[in-house]
């Protein structure tokens, strides 16, 4: 059995699974991405069942940026509405997006600016690969519609869907990765047949088609897709795309990252996907592409290795591992007290924001039952930044390097950021930069773990794994 905890206030259930909604009205429930509880356990995203015009929608994502700093972190939804010379802008935009749709020398994506500082819009939009031009023209046309009905005053928004997908911000986002808009998903199926080997030909081929689509030149599709023999009967499908604007080296990073997240998302799935705004990868065991259109635009596999073998680097060497090398799946989240359970056991999963006043409020009661109840249950705490609260990001990113450096203090630091959340939002933080915000947290943080950490924690704020799992490890299964 397992039970999910963390926020007073669940949502209704509308007959796909309970739904968590962040924030409270209908505008915040429509235009921020909320989790969806899929059996017993909380996925971060899950295709919603139902077709438009034969494009399949997939969730969306949006929300406000600080007009006085934009967080590069995470963006801070705390900002005056859409003023009224952006809105004219964003108007032009989406119209420009829609009729440059029907352009065929574009590889199915187009970028475009419009207005000028401070009220300037950026957008781009980019079609799966292997669809036809008719369906990239309906799937872009629905989007410039649909994404100003869901969200119409929002600076930053983006909607995906199985054909195409469609962003757009009030800073540049041309040519650089970005990661912070994110969608994973899962068959609720596992495979039964060889496993490990289904997992070994998942991440091979994958990280394969990846280097291709990166190889890619400037402006050109960045694209490829595969198939491949897993068993006598069965194949599999695999598809990774990259948004033709990021240079070579971008989108490779994009894709290993992307990747990364593979086997604790997807270990043994009969099918799964990562999508970020700016790459995305997808398999499955049925054919997901049209396979003469893909032919036609994913580029050729490189040609065969010389015969001479090369050794595998050394170890220490710095070669980041590729996606079939990472470790077995394990439960992502901090164990509270170490306190493993048995087969009879309850587990309790938190889902909390350091800086959330419904956490904070959750959390001396949750204590007291895992007290009374002792070994009968157990308690794994994921840190879920809700992109709503101020430092969310930040305070989330210390408590995972503060578990890195030694899994006993992070509860003590958490109880801490609930003890005095007052110190990192509104008006306390509101005139600082982002660097002196992150000096407020280490020096918070080391009161707590001890100064002699201090210089750790400054090093693991410029580690970047440490920011891509404060990103990613609640949204993976």
């Amino acid at each position: 059995m397992t039970w999910n905890f963390g926020r007073r206030n669940y949502g209704e259930n509308n007959g796909k699974g309970k739904r968590l909604i962040l924030g409270n009205g209908k505008e915040r429930e429509k235009c921020y991405g909320f989790p969806v509880l899929e059996t017993t356990r909380f996925v971060f995203a899950k295709q919603i069942l139902k077709r438009h015009n034969r494009v399949t929608q997939l969730e969306y994502w949006s929300w406000k940026e600080n007009d006085k700093k934009v967080w590069e972190e995470f963006p801070i939804p705390h900002s005056a509405p859409i003023t009224t010379n952006t809105k004219a802008n964003l108007n032009l935009l989406l119209s420009s997006l829609s009729s440059n749709v029907t352009r065929n020398n574009i590889n199915g994506f187009y970028n475009v600016s419009a207005g000028q500082d401070p009220d300037a819009v950026y957008g781009m939009f980019l079609c799966r690969g292997d669809v036809r031009n008719s369906v990239c023209r309906s799937c872009v046309n629905f989007a410039t519609k649909d994404v100003l009905g869901r969200c119409p005053n929002e600076k930053v928004a983006v909607i995906w869907f199985d054909e195409c997908e469609l962003r757009y911000s009030n800073r540049n986002i041309f040519s650089t990765v970005d990661q912070d808009l994110t969608l994973i998903m899962s068959s609720p199926n596992n495979v039964t047949v060889q496993p490990e080997r289904f997992n070994q030909l998942v991440a091979t081929t994958i990280n394969d088609i990846a280097s291709r689509a990166a190889a890619a030149p400037s402006g050109a599709r960045k694209f490829a897709v595969q198939q491949a023999n897993y068993t006598g009967e069965q194949k599999l499908y695999t598809l990774v795309q990259c948004t033709p604007d990021l240079p070579s080296s971008g989108c490779s990073r994009c894709l290993e990252d992307a990747i990364s997240i593979l086997r604790n998302c997807c270990d043994r799935r009969q099918g799964g996907r990562v999508i970020f705004a700016s790459c995305n990868f997808r398999y499955e065991l049925y054919e997901l592409y049209n396979a003469t259109a893909a032919a036609e635009a994913s580029p050729p596999p490189p040609p065969p290795p010389p015969a001479a073998l090369t050794p595998p680097p050394a170890s220490g060497s710095g070669e980041r591992p590729k996606a079939q090398n990472l470790p077995p799946a394990r439960y992502d989240g901090f164990v509270y007290e170490n306190r493993q359970g048995d087969l009879d056991s309850i587990l309790i999963e938190a889902f909390y924001d350091p800086v959330c006043p419904d956490s904070s409020d959750s959390w001396p009661p949750l204590k007291e039952a895992l007290k009374h109840y002792g070994s009968c249950v157990w308690l794994i705490v994921h840190l879920l930044p809700l992109p709503y609260h101020d430092n969310a990001f930040v305070t989330s990113r210390a408590l995972h390097i503060a578990n890195a450096l030694n899994s006993s203090f992070t509860f003590p630091l958490l109880e801490q950021f609930f003890k005095h959340q007052e110190k990192f939002y509104n008006s306390k933080t509101s005139n600082l930069s982002k660097v002196a915000i992150l000096k407020e947290v280490v020096k918070f943080a080391t009161v707590v773990v001890g100064n002699s950490y201090s210089s750790a924690f400054e090093s693991g704020f410029n580690d970047r794994q440490t920011d891509l799992k404060t990103r990613v490890s609640f949204k993976v299964r």
